[in-house]
Parts: structure tokens; sequence; C-alpha cells
């Protein structure tokens, strides 16, 4: 029986191979058919070994034609067998995020509510309803995280992502940093609400970023 962890590999690849023992004399020693059908045995062996490394190759994706295929196919193979080429989720609570992971998370959400606001403002003038209101901020900020959850986005539940959002916001709020410091100046400065300059910038900076991806 193959093992889970193997249960997705080609029939061929999850079957042992049974040699069968060979039954010689001193006749065939003798007059060298011994050594030939050993000879034989080793080709075919060999020739089957190359087919299944193709079929190997397929299954990890491997182009077959690269310089590289053999390196690349020890690797894989590492990867899902040896501890030392693996990498875990270090064990504890997560790092904080920094500056640029927050003004991030904050980019995404409000431009994923803008798109969802967009979407409800038209959905609403189709329905010719007047009566028929639209979802309020709290919901499109709900349904944003529980969006950016589901694309993986973010390896967190929805939950987690509006809770990261909330102690974002918190942060740009409250924080010392000082770049925090002369945009709040500034904004002081000009009559501008320091909020809404942050996310016209944290929205600008998350749509610059996801167009690399």
């Amino acid at each position: 029986m193959p093992s889970k962890k193997n249960s997705d590999l080609p029939k061929e690849l999850q079957k042992r191979v049974v040699e069968k023992p060979m039954s010689i004399s001193l006749f065939d020693v003798a007059d060298g058919s011994y050594y030939a059908a050993i000879l034989a045995a080793s080709l075919t062996r060999a020739s089957d070994h190359m087919e299944k490394l193709a079929m190997l190759m397929e299954h990890y994706g491997i182009d077959e034609s690269g310089e590289a295929k053999y390196l690349l196919l020890s690797l894989a193979l590492a990867k899902e067998y040896i501890p030392g080429f693996q990498t875990a989720k270090p064990k504890g609570r997560g790092k904080k995020w920094g500056f640029d992971n927050r003004l991030l998370l904050i980019g995404r959400i409000c431009n994923k509510v803008k798109e969802l606001n967009v979407q409800e403002i038209i959905r609403v003038t189709k329905s010719g309803n007047k009566k028929d209101d639209m979802n309020s901020e709290m919901y499109s900020i709900s349904r944003a995280c529980e969006l950016l959850s589901k694309a993986k986005v973010y390896d967190i539940d929805q939950e987690s992502v509006k809770r990261r959002y909330a102690e974002a916001w918190e942060y740009f709020v409250k924080s010392d940093n000082i770049y925090l410091r002369i945009l709040r100046k500034t904004c002081q400065e000009n009559k501008k609400d320091y909020q809404i300059v942050l996310k016209t910038i944290a929205m600008g900076s998350a749509e610059e970023e996801d167009s690399r991806d």
C-alpha cells in the first residue's frame, strides 16, 4: 500500500520492483551466459529507472530537457523527505508587523472597500428601488477582510485580518514615528484630515505593490 504522502504519485512509481532470483549452474558460469544474463538484467533495470525518473520529473514539474534537471529533482526530493531541507513556521506568536506591512494592509482593505462600494452602487442603481439601502462601510470592511483571507493574500483567517486592520489604524493614529509626526503636522498646517491623507497614501502604495505581482 502506498503511503498517504506518495498517494499522488503515478501508479508506476508506487509499486516496488520485485527482483526474481536467478538460478545458475557451473555450466552457465563457464560459458559466460550467466554474466550475459546479469548484464541484460542490469540494462533492463537501468532503462526502467530512466523511464521512472522521467515520470518523477513530470510529477515535480521539472523540465526534462533542462541541463539542471537532476539537481532540481534532487532538491525536490530532499525538500519532501529530508527535514534539513524543509521550512517550518516559527513557534509561538509571530513577529509584530512593521510600518510597511501595516500600511499595505490598510491600503488593500480600503481599495477592496472602494471596489465593493462601486459594485454596491451599481447594484442599487440597477434595482431601481429607492428603499434598497446600500450596505454599511462596516459591512464592506468585513467583506473586504473576508475576500483578502479567501484569496490567501494573508495566511490568516478573516477575523485575524480584521484585528490586524484595527491594530494598524491604532498604530498610525498613536505612533510616534517621525514620518507620521511630520505627516500629522503637515495635515494640520494645511487643514487636511490626517486619516484621509494616510488612507490615500496607503491605497496608492497597495496598488503599486500589487501591480508588481
